[in-house]
């Protein structure tokens, strides 16, 4: 396992948007969005540098072309048509960041968090509470949620030198790179060649938490579901320190 990655990770959610639950439930399918679709507009938007050289643009065609070849199916004349183009486009282009924001909308992002009792995340991302949160394993090493990376967060954007190839993954720079405004999402993520869904393994998912202010026909719902579910999940329900601002979290 990685050194640092926990044991669990966490994916907050609304059932008001039910149909991405009985998709993670029933069909075992996770989405992953298009960066350029999350709230934060600050979000996968580093400073592009470039340089000007010839050995500095081949460097930033293989550059591209590498991830090209991570994230598509493009055969290797295309990827270098496709590297030609979009530095092209990049050269004339007086907003920089826009012209790379075209390579970086081809990837597919899944949120995730290192926490399950954050009394923000259950309100800005669980429906005020009335939502979910599902618990997903990363054990063993090499197992689907393990290949999660962690978000770094900074006061300053991410400097992305598109026509470098050095040994800095700029991709990953862009898209691992937040504001320390967010730090207290504690935030993971996976990525995909392309937004969509995709399939996870069903052992990977091992519970799901009840918010504490969810309705009893939706906790129903989620627990009709798990029923038919195959294997089913452990079902957790989230409740009111009554002293403390914090949450207990019970077996049902």
């Amino acid at each position: 396992m990685k050194k640092n990655i926990p044991a669990k990770l966490y994916k907050y959610g609304s059932k008001t948007k039910s149909g991405y639950l009985r998709e993670i439930l029933l069909g075992n399918k996770i989405y992953c969005s298009s960066p350029f679709d999350f709230n934060d507009p600050f979000d996968c938007r580093p400073r592009v540098v470039v340089g000007k050289t010839k050995q500095e643009i081949r460097n930033a065609e293989k550059v591209i072309e590498g991830i090209l070849y991570k994230r598509t199916n493009l055969n290797r004349n295309l990827r270098r048509a496709e590297a030609r183009r979009l530095i092209k486009k990049i050269q004339k282009s007086e907003n920089l960041t826009d012209a790379y924001k075209s390579l970086l909308s081809r990837a597919g992002v899944y949120c995730l968090s290192a926490k399950k009792v954050n009394l923000l995340m259950w309100a800005h991302y669980g429906d005020k509470h009335k939502g979910y949160c599902l618990e997903f394993s990363t054990e063993p090493e090499g197992s689907f949620f393990n290949s999660a990376e962690e978000v770094r967060y900074k006061r300053n954007y991410p400097v992305v030198k598109i026509f470098t190839a050095d040994k800095l993954d700029w991709g990953k720079e862009s898209f691992l790179t937040k504001s320390t405004a967010w730090e207290y999402e504690e935030e993971w993520r996976l990525t995909s060649k392309q937004p969509g869904h995709i399939n996870f393994p069903p052992e990977m998912l091992v519970g799901v938490i009840l918010g504490c202010r969810m309705s009893d026909t939706d906790r129903q719902q989620i627990l009709e579901w798990n029923s038919t579910r195959h294997p089913s999940v452990k079902i957790y329900q989230a409740i009111m320190h009554e002293r403390e601002f914090k949450l207990q979290i019970h077996d049902v």
